[in-house]
C-alpha cells in the first residue's frame, strides 16, 4: 500500500479501477406467456405459469420463447448448445432442405456429396436424406447467412 502523500506528489501510482466480468441473461423473466413472434400474453392459470417455470427454471440463461416451446413440445435440448440461435439453425435446416429436394440455386456442386455437405455444416451425416422425407419447404427470409451457407457449400 502506498501513501496518499506519495500519490498525490506523483511517486506512486494507486488502482482507481479494475475490470469484472459478468455474465448477462438475455432471456425474458417469464412473468408473461411469451411467443415465439415476439408478442406475449398473460397465463391462462397458474398451472400454466407453474408448468413454464420448471422449463424456464432448468434453461435458465437460455429459456428464449423458440427453446421453451421446443422443451414443452418433448423435444430434447442440450445446455450449451444455443451458440448458434435459433433463427441461424432454422435457416441452415430450411437451405438443407432445399438441398434435399434439388430446387434451383441449392444444387451441390459436381462431385459433392451430402455427407460431406453435412460434415461442412457440422450437422448429423444422414440430416439430408432425413429432410428428403418432409416435402413442406419453409419460406427462406433474406438473410446473409443464406448468401453465406450458398458461397461456403458452392451451390448453383
Amino acid at each position: 500500500m502506498h501513501k496518499i502523500s506519495n500519490v498525490i506528489e506523483g511517486k506512486a501510482t494507486d488502482i482507481t479501477s479494475y475490470y469484472t466480468s459478468k455474465e448477462l441473461n438475455l432471456a425474458p423473466d417469464w412473468k408473461r406467456k411469451f411467443r415465439v413472434d415476439e408478442t406475449s400474453v398473460p397465463f391462462a392459470c397458474m398451472e400454466e405459469w407453474r408448468s413454464y417455470r420448471k422449463i424456464v427454471d432448468r434453461l435458465r440463461t437460455e429459456a428464449f420463447p423458440d427453446r421453451v416451446e421446443l422443451v414443452r413440445k418433448g423435444k430434447r435440448t442440450k445446455p450449451g448448445k444455443t451458440q448458434q440461435s435459433f433463427t441461424l439453425w432454422s435457416i441452415q435446416k430450411a437451405v438443407l432442405h432445399r438441398i434435399a429436394l434439388g430446387h434451383p440455386k441449392y444444387r451441390l456442386p459436381t462431385g459433392m456429396s451430402y455427407r460431406q455437405v453435412c460434415s461442412t455444416l457440422g450437422v448429423a451425416p444422414n440430416t439430408i436424406a432425413k429432410l428428403k422425407r418432409e416435402r413442406k419447404v419453409w419460406d427462406i427470409l433474406d438473410h446473409p447467412e443464406v448468401e453465406r451457407l450458398q458461397q461456403l457449400l458452392g451451390l448453383w
